[in-house]
């Protein structure tokens, strides 16, 4: 009997637009819960709270607290003032880094250019936290001023466009 009632939905004419009407509503129900996650994402970095890991250099407390990472933030220190110094590229400063003994992380020792330009890069140093292309008070404290960071990312531009 349940076999019957099941191949007569099958063909019933019904049983297309039923089904497209429960996909459409499984579409809006994952599109609403989209939209309300972002929402939320929104609300928390407004507030000064960093969405997802934090960057190098800073350790959570707990839920809410943020602070410095003192060993990691002495290489992203070092890191801005080599670079604002002006007198090295990023090849170069991965080698000076890698000379005075700075390693990455205990799992990933390697300096590599890329993490150099991704530090180099981050306004989060600043207290500041970019998101979807707009940048928000953070509540985590600054490693460097904004001034400094301003000045690296003229550097870099500069290099870039040298290189490029």
């Amino acid at each position: 009997m349940l076999k019957e009632n099941i191949k007569n939905q099958k063909t019933d004419s019904a049983f297309p637009l039923i089904e497209r009407i429960k996909e459409l509503m499984a579409i809006h129900h994952s599109d609403h819960w989209s939209m309300q996650t972002q929402k939320g994402l929104l609300i928390k970095v407004e507030s000064g709270y960093f969405v997802g890991s934090l960057p190098y250099g800073y350790k959570r407390l707990n839920s809410k607290e943020i602070v410095i990472d003192l060993s990691k933030a002495l290489l992203v220190k070092q890191v801005f003032s080599f670079y604002a110094s002006g007198i090295c590229v990023l090849k170069e400063l991965k080698r000076i880094l890698e000379e005075l003994g700075f390693v990455y992380s205990e799992k990933s020792p390697e300096i590599t250019v890329a993490r150099l330009r991704k530090i180099l890069k981050n306004i989060s140093y600043t207290g500041m936290i970019h998101y979807k292309g707009k940048n928000y008070a953070g509540k985590q404290p600054e490693i460097i001023s904004s001034e400094l960071f301003e000045e690296v990312q003229n550097l870099l531009n500069e290099e870039e466009e040298y290189y490029a």
